[in-house]
């Protein structure tokens, strides 16, 4: 089995970090805001850095847990 080039190993590294979340778990790829969706956007990659910040690994299970009692974001280390 032949190894991929490494700009290869890149493109999807960046799709399955970042894009892939985006789309699957914050549903971007469905939004409705048109007037200044970059703002929608950086609460997102805030929101995003946040979890990334505190380690967390399944980002839909935890932005559940969060939707279900909200005052566990003020646990986060990383938050302020």
């Amino acid at each position: 089995m032949q190894k991929k080039p490494k700009h290869i190993r890149n493109h999807w590294f960046i799709e399955n970090k970042d894009h892939h979340i985006r789309d699957v778990t914050l549903r971007e790829d469905y939004s409705i805001i048109r007037v200044k969706p970059e703002n929608i956007s950086a609460l997102r990659s805030f929101a995003l850095n946040v979890l990334r910040k505190n380690k967390i690994n399944t980002i839909n299970n935890e932005l559940y847990q969060n939707s279900l009692q909200y005052y566990n974001l003020y646990s986060y280390q990383q938050f302020i």
